[in-house]
């Protein structure tokens, strides 16, 4: 009788455990598609301390996936067609960031970066935050650069 509930018990284990694991793979996030992220003021502001801002337009990013590399096309088509930020980002668990180069009129010179920290919701919608960093000089930052945070929602792109 030992030997039967021994037996039941283990093959509980391994079923269960088999089980946890394809529940864990079947919730995995990804970005990896096409976005649209819109972006709003955090307590009004609609500038940095120093006037510079990105507006509050609505975002097409394609975040791309290749074996380990994470790379990301922000598409500016306001700005022409041969504008294109690129980025990188990252997953854990629930969690992502991403960080893009600002586009500048000069290309010899870059005028920032724009980082953002958020969650997914589900398989297709993410919130978070934004951080610009825009290459102006504020010695009251722990930066020590123009900084200014905005909020962000996002959806994925059908088929994107």
């Amino acid at each position: 009788m030992l030997r039967v509930v021994a037996f039941v018990a283990g093959v509980v284990l391994i079923f269960g455990a088999s089980i946890g694991r394809k529940a864990v793979a079947q919730s995995d996030f990804t970005l990896a598609g096409e976005w649209i992220l819109s972006f709003s003021p955090i307590n009004g502001q609609l500038t940095s301390k120093f006037g510079n801002t990105l507006g509050f337009a609505d975002r097409d990013i394609t975040f791309n996936q290749d074996s380990s590399l994470f790379t990301a096309i922000v598409d500016r088509e306001d700005l022409g067609p041969s504008v294109k930020p690129l980025g990188d980002w990252r997953v854990s668990g629930d969690n992502f960031s991403a960080t893009f180069e600002l586009w500048c009129p000069d290309p010899a010179s870059v005028c920032g970066t724009v980082t953002l920290r958020g969650s997914f919701v589900n398989n297709t919608k993410i919130n978070g935050t934004a951080t610009v960093f825009f290459e102006q000089d504020d010695p009251t930052t722990p930066t020590g650069l123009d900084t200014w945070t905005m909020q962000f929602t996002g959806r994925q792109v059908a088929g994107g």
